[in-house]
């Protein structure tokens, strides 16, 4: 198990490439979840059909690693890193990577995100990442996610 010191959240935004489909996202998943459960690495992705939201848990230099790779991969452009902090607790402990498809509209609602492209500027106050982290872990978001 990760030493407390040693783990972080990572999340970013991104744009899915032309012709990205759930079943597609759902292909990468399945895949994320195997190496996840190998690396100690949890989260949640999320997706609207145009846009990635995703959450990464774990040690930190296993995280730096993951989305160095995850950056490089043609399924999606303009990936930004909107926060990293590091946690005593997991957010999403239970799921290697569980998967929320929302709505853009929902996307766009939640805390900091209202305009995705300035999502960076609204997340330079740890306030903003803890609510953002907050609905994401609430029981109402939970319906929209598939383990």
């Amino acid at each position: 198990m990760t030493d407390y010191q040693d783990l972080i959240q990572l999340c970013y935004v991104s744009k899915a490439s032309e012709g990205i489909s759930m079943p597609d996202v759902e292909n990468i998943l399945g895949i994320a979840r195997r190496k996840n459960h190998l690396l100690d690495v949890t989260g949640l992705l999320v997706f609207d059909g145009r846009t990635f939201l995703q959450v990464l848990e774990g040690p930190k230099d296993i995280v730096h690693s993951l989305y160095e790779i995850i950056a490089r991969d043609p399924k999606h452009y303009q990936v930004m890193p909107i926060f990293e902090r590091s946690v005593f607790i997991r957010d999403f402990a239970e799921w290697s990577m569980g998967c929320a498809k929302v709505s853009a509209d929902q996307m766009q609602n939640l805390p900091g995100l209202t305009d995705i492209d300035d999502a960076r500027a609204a997340f330079a106050s740890t306030e903003a990442s803890v609510a953002l982290m907050e609905v994401m872990k609430s029981d109402g978001f939970r319906t929209y996610i598939a383990a």
